[in-house]
């Protein structure tokens, strides 16, 4: 009886080895998930100042950089994405106070000029214009202005 029983004991001892033997050689995998994201974002680069000249010299009513000896400003963007660049508003930072009855400004992306302009993903070089009109003569003296500019992606 011992012996009859032995020989399946054995032989099941045989088969569960050689099983466990065969299930460590089996290479195991798994996937192993990584998420990420990319902010839409721009950056302004260095700004250049732009020049703003008068209409006349006598008695000029306008103070512009895109009259005769006035100049564009400019500023580069870099955008990971579209964005629509602005110009906002204009602060005065020195000069004589007078009273602007219209003030312009403008941004510019190739032939696009308009107070917002939009630029696509990369870097791009945007002009900045300033024109600042008077019911009134503009006092003799020296100018400076800032145009606030945004970028929105």
């Amino acid at each position: 009886m011992f012996r009859k029983s032995l020989v399946p004991s054995v032989l099941f001892l045989g088969i569960t080895m050689l099983s466990a033997m065969t299930s460590a050689v089996h290479a195991q995998e798994v996937e192993v998930p990584f998420d990420g994201s990319v902010k839409a974002a721009c950056e302004f680069l260095t700004p250049v100042g732009g020049t703003l000249a008068p209409n006349n010299a006598i008695l000029p009513t306008q103070l512009s950089s895109t009259n005769t000896g006035g100049t564009a400003g400019s500023v580069g963007i870099k955008c990971n994405t579209s964005a629509t660049v602005a110009a906002k508003d204009y602060t005065q930072t020195a000069g004589p106070k007078f009273k602007v009855a219209k003030a312009t400004y403008t941004v510019t992306n190739g032939a696009e000029t308009d107070s917002k302009v939009k630029v696509g993903m990369g870097e791009t070089s945007i002009g900045v214009n300033l024109t600042l009109d008077s019911d009134a003569p503009i006092p003799a003296g020296d100018y400076s202005y800032n145009v606030m500019v945004t970028a929105a992606p």
